[in-house]
């Protein structure tokens, strides 16, 4: 019955309703990190742990739009895309103006 009711959705619709749940997906894709207590890294590259951290959350952030690909179908990097080219943006332009 749910599936049958969300087939009368409009694709804007259901997009409204995936982007909803984007952040409860991130959230738990960092819940595990939450619980970590301390962490020791040993290395010896001259970066400090912390960026090392950073880094590492930034990536499983960057992999949300695979997870979202391989859960939906949807693939909402080439969407992104799509939509930036709409407005005539390429991602160069769009670096250039957050600065």
């Amino acid at each position: 019955m749910k599936a049958e009711s969300m087939s009368v959705y409009s694709n804007p619709a259901l997009l409204h309703m995936m982007f909803e749940k984007l952040p409860d997906l991130a959230r738990e894709m960092a819940a595990p990190i939450s619980k970590i207590d301390k962490i020791v890294i040993v290395a010896n590259d001259g970066k400090l742990g912390t960026s090392k951290i950073t880094g590492e959350l930034a990536s499983m952030m960057a992999q949300l739009p695979t997870v979202v690909k391989s859960m939906s179908g949807f693939d909402l990097e080439a969407w992104i895309k799509k939509l930036a080219e709409g407005r005539g943006e390429t991602p160069a332009a769009r670096t250039k103006d957050k600065r």
